[in-house]
């Protein structure tokens, strides 16, 4: 999934719709730490669902000898 790249009038639009008034200093700050959590789940959106068993099938002794 691409996502475009964050810039500052996107970042002032969530600001205000989360009713932060930030000021440029702050909204300069947040920028990278906001893009790098943005990546992430981007990276998660790049799963296939069908790589990951259900949580039910799941069974902590498959990898024991018996």
């Amino acid at each position: 999934m691409s996502r475009p790249p964050l810039d500052d009038a996107k970042l002032s639009t969530l600001s205000e719709l989360a009713g932060l008034d930030l000021s440029p200093e702050r909204r300069a700050v947040l920028w990278p730490a906001l893009d790098g959590l943005l990546q992430q789940f981007d990276v998660l959106y790049d799963v296939d669902v069908d790589e990951a068993a259900p949580l039910h099938s799941f069974d902590a002794r498959w990898g024991v000898k018996q």
